[in-house]
């Protein structure tokens, strides 16, 4: 198997990422989206994340707007939006399986 190592260590920092904020938000012995439930009375739990990632997203486009780049902060933005498209893939699966 041929396997980008590049990637590989990019989707490996993902994991870490959603570890240390699961366990922040979530605690070690609940589920890792769980905190995400609390929008229920609002929206589905998946349209949070989404509205999250909007959130992120307008934050990256001051960041690269910006005269002068910030590359750990651009770094640190797409991050937080691969793990949150992660987690939108996630909630919607589980909301269409609930719906099943």
């Amino acid at each position: 198997m041929i396997r980008d190592k590049k990637f590989y260590d990019l989707c490996m920092e993902m994991v870490q990422e959603h570890e240390e904020k699961s366990q922040k938000y979530a605690g070690a012995d609940s589920d890792p989206l769980n905190n995400w439930n609390e929008v229920l009375f609002l929206m589905r739990p998946w349209k949070g994340c989404m509205a999250r990632m909007t959130e992120k997203w307008a934050r990256m486009k001051q960041i690269f707007g910006a005269p002068i780049l910030d590359i750990g902060e651009a770094r640190t933005i797409l991050k937080e939006l691969a793990v949150y498209s992660i987690m939108v893939r996630e909630l919607l699966d589980r909301d269409t399986e609930a719906v099943s």
